[in-house]
């Protein structure tokens, strides 16, 4: 996986005018996007501003989120951090931010997340990302094997 270079870093800063969370900065300097969180795929920072561009004339967007993963389907699924609340939600076009299915804190989704795929009741698909496995019992784990 490739990581954010300075020069990611500085286009993102001209692109988001605000400032990344450090979980966001991190993930981004170790991996710059490809990581998925269950079936929505982590954003590069090169994506996170052209996301930022292509959303922002929404009636829905707000200038105080920070798009980071997407679902890929064509229906514009995002995450987005919320940078006035630190709330993690998720976004769309046609319905905005949607607060029900959010996290207090990115750092609470991160741990949440990980505590989902440390269960083992999840698998990777190439086309799907994490999936939730039915049936699959606590003890074997299928995260990483196809």
């Amino acid at each position: 996986m490739n990581k954010a270079t300075s020069a990611d870093f500085q286009q993102l800063a001209k692109g988001l005018d605000v400032d990344l969370p450090a979980q966001l900065d991190f993930l981004l300097s170790e991996c710059n996007g490809g990581l998925w969180f269950m079936e929505k795929r982590m954003l590069s920072a090169q994506e996170i501003v052209k996301t930022v561009c292509n959303f922002s004339s929404a009636k829905t967007w707000r200038i105080d989120m920070i798009p980071f993963a997407e679902d890929g389907s064509g229906s514009e699924a995002l995450l987005v951090y919320l940078t006035d609340s630190g709330k993690v939600c998720e976004w769309d076009e046609d319905s905005g931010v949607e607060d029900e299915r959010s996290a207090p804190t990115l750092s609470r989704y991160l741990e949440s997340y990980r505590n989902k795929l440390l269960t083992g009741r999840c698998s990777y698909d190439e086309g799907l990302g994490v999936i939730e496995s039915v049936g699959v019992s606590s003890g074997s784990s299928k995260v990483g094997r196809k």
